[in-house]
């Protein structure tokens, strides 16, 4: 086995094992809250139950879900340091950090995917014009690309500061610059709220945007790996 690959290895194994329960207990905190948010949504709207509750689910809960997958996956280090405890088997530090956005990227979207089922499943009634099946495959795959976008970008993020805090600043972007201007085409909120028929991310199309979310999540990957480099 190459160097490469066993640092990739180390660093999935490395990533894995600290956000397995971590996870968990997010993943059920999130989808109460999206349970939560969907019976509220039931019980105020007449119509447009479905869309409203994906609009709360893709704008709040899976992003701050990603940010908190993040949080517990690189702890109060920043994804560089985390690659130290792995280098001592003479591997690339830029392996291992890859390695553990893999981790991360798998973390957050695993649950991001079942808020948005949960939302849809919650909030579908018999007046919607999609069907459930549709709507639950749609909305699952969108939620699994904007997920990993996520979490590509906040992992890139996690390498800034002693603590990992640029972390932070990604997400405060996205939420303030996410579906304006240049920065709709390169973070997640514009693009899948293109995706989902809310926003016109910076006036592209919507197969624009399926293309690119994981061509976003791909790269900040490798610049996040790239910045944990020897």
């Amino acid at each position: 086995m190459s160097a490469l690959v066993r640092g990739v290895s180390l660093g999935v194994a490395l990533g894995a094992g600290r956000l397995a329960l971590r996870t968990l207990i997010i993943g059920a905190g999130a989808l109460a809250v999206t349970g939560l948010v969907v019976l509220v949504q039931r019980t105020t709207s007449q119509s447009g139950g479905v869309e409203q509750a994906l609009h709360l689910s893709f704008s709040w809960i899976i992003p701050l879900l990603c940010l908190a997958v993040v949080t517990a996956g690189v702890g109060q280090r920043s994804l560089r340091d985390m690659t130290w405890s792995a280098a001592r088997f003479g591997v690339p530090r830029q392996a291992v950090a890859f390695g553990i956005a893999l981790a991360i990227s798998v973390a957050c979207v695993v649950p991001a995917v079942l808020c948005a089922l949960v939302s849809v499943v919650g909030a579908h009634t018999a007046n919607e014009t999609i069907p459930l099946g549709r709507d639950l495959v749609t909305c699952g795959w969108i939620a699994a690309l904007g997920a990993w976008a996520y979490a590509a970008w906040l992992s890139f993020g996690a390498t800034f500061g002693a603590k990992g805090g640029g972390r932070a600043w990604v997400i405060a972007l996205d939420f303030v610059l996410g579906g304006a201007g240049f920065a709709a085409y390169v973070l997640p909120r514009g693009n899948t709220m293109n995706l989902l028929g809310f926003d016109d991310a910076a006036e592209i199309s919507q197969r624009q945007s399926s293309l690119i979310l994981p061509v976003v999540a791909i790269v900040m990957t490798l610049l996040a790996s790239f910045r944990a480099r020897d």
